[in-house]
């Protein structure tokens, strides 16, 4: 019976008489030369490292804050699944503050859904806005954030101050999205200047770590 060569094992990269796992492939491609191929710089082992670093941050993803609520008063969902309603005073990076009934209580985030906030008479392109950016129409998304900071600075009575740090964080995350890093940048600057104690502190910090590697790594590429 005619023997054929085995078929060589998926989880490496085998180059001529080198094999590889994936992962140190990636964090050493230097050692992807072939002796009998040479190989064409693009990167230095350096710059593959900033991209990999990179894209370890990039897996680091927030969302913008919560959707309209139908009763009119703001809601907030407990881990233990006790549902607040009343108004929401303040949040900061601590937690929040709601009023209602006479009482007003501080809950920190660890006690909190995040993602199961509903809020009271907020803009009327409030709930567009962040559907556009569940759906990834990041462009029209930063577009009405962009609209509704407008409107608060021009009518800044009619709406609450609660409502900004969100609209600002709005413009910097889909400016993101979209690929807009430099303008990203501006915009998270502009939101840790107007709202130094903001609950988005740590990920307006850590999406402006990503834009400017990102940026750094376009430029290396594009100066190869």
């Amino acid at each position: 019976m005619k023997k054929y060569p085995s078929r060589p094992r998926r989880s490496g990269v085998n180059m001529g008489d080198v094999r590889l796992s994936s992962v140190e492939a990636l964090i050493n491609p230097s050692r992807l030369r072939s002796p009998s191929r040479p190989r064409r710089k693009y990167f230095g082992s350096e710059d593959m490292k900033v991209w990999i670093c990179c894209i370890a941050i990039i897996g680091i993803m927030s969302l913008g804050g919560g959707a309209q609520s139908s009763s009119g008063k703001d809601q907030v969902k407990l881990v233990n699944g006790d549902i607040k309603s009343g108004n929401i005073t303040k949040e900061d990076f601590k937690g929040l503050t709601i009023a209602s009934g006479g009482s007003v209580q501080e809950i920190s985030w660890d006690q909190v859904v995040e993602t199961e906030i509903r809020y009271g008479s907020p803009h009327p392109q409030w709930n567009a806005a962040y559907v556009n950016e569940r759906n990834e129409k990041h462009t029209e998304a930063a577009e009405l954030f962009i609209q509704i900071a407008s409107d608060m600075e021009k009518e800044p009575t009619k709406y609450r101050d609660i409502f900004k740090q969100h609209v600002l964080y709005g413009i910097a995350f889909n400016l993101q999205k979209s690929m807009q890093y430099e303008k990203a940048i501006n915009a998270y600057n502009n939101l840790l200047a107007k709202i130094k104690e903001t609950k988005y502190v740590r990920q307006a910090l850590l999406n402006k770590i990503k834009c400017f590697l990102i940026i750094a790594f376009c430029r290396a590429y594009d100066n190869r």
